[in-house]
């Protein structure tokens, strides 16, 4: 698996783009910014995107899902359940012309080949939000936590 890691958007969020056997899973979309999309379909090229996976719904993390709307996003439902006050918050900080995604698909009811040929489990780890989950891709040894866990310190969890 090829890892790529971007950060995009006002609040440099990752995004990371994920490559095997010709698939690209997303996880998470910080940004819909025309320059910051551009560089997504460089890195992904001719291969097909199989998904958007969130590690949770802040707006910092999910602005750019809206570009992609024939592709299937997953996030956990107590996430989904609050996602709407995503546009208030984005306002605040420098997001404000806020589009959500739509028909983003609960991920906890669906098996572990959702994505194949990507291998993960989700693992479900309230705090920075009620539906906030980490990707492990125990194989390779690999966990996306999202904004659970932060570089040399820990996440939020105060929100």
């Amino acid at each position: 698996m090829i890892i790529h890691k971007l950060k995009q958007g006002s609040l440099k969020t990752n995004l990371y783009i994920l490559e095997k056997e010709n698939s690209i899973l997303i996880i998470d979309c910080p940004s819909d910014n025309n320059n910051d999309i551009k560089i997504i379909s460089e890195i992904i090229e001719n291969k097909q995107i199989i998904g958007i996976i969130y590690t949770h719904n802040h707006f910092d993390h999910i602005a750019g899902g809206h570009k992609f709307e024939n592709i299937k996003q997953v996030m956990h439902s107590k996430d989904i359940d609050t996602i709407n006050e995503q546009i208030k918050l984005g306002k605040l900080f420098n997001y404000p012309n806020l589009k959500l995604p739509k028909n983003i698909e609960n991920i906890e009811n669906k098996n572990k080949d959702i994505f194949y040929p990507f291998n993960f489990e989700i693992l479900h780890t309230p705090g920075h939000s009620g539906g906030s989950i980490c990707i492990l891709f125990e194989k390779e040894k690999i966990i996306f936590t999202g904004d659970t866990i932060f570089k040399n310190h820990i996440g939020r969890t105060d929100i």
